[in-house]
């Protein structure tokens, strides 16, 4: 999770892809509850663990970016976090 504005970087990643191009990444979502100190640490960036989304909000950023498919898919489970590999296809010829 070292991409604290992550809005900011999926618009600018989807700026720039060609038209049918994909944006492949791993980064670890939120599969439960996470306790409201544990995210607060300041060390939790560090750790990857501050910041991170849940699949269902990666849904709503990356839809309102303008990626026209992706897909999330769960690779290992850590208690309240997921690590997981995203595929997103921006629009154009298939």
């Amino acid at each position: 999770n070292l991409m604290p504005q992550k809005e900011q970087a999926l618009a600018e990643i989807y700026r720039i892809l060609r038209p049918g191009g994909y944006l492949a990444l791993a980064d670890l979502i939120v599969v439960g509850e996470m306790e409201p100190i544990t995210a607060g640490f300041e060390d939790a960036w560090s750790w990857c663990v501050a910041g991170a989304l849940s699949a269902g909000e990666y849904d709503v950023l990356l839809k309102s970016k303008g990626f026209s498919w992706w897909e999330l898919k769960e690779k290992g489970n850590y208690g309240p976090l997921a690590a997981a590999h995203l595929l997103a296809r921006k629009g154009g010829k298939d």
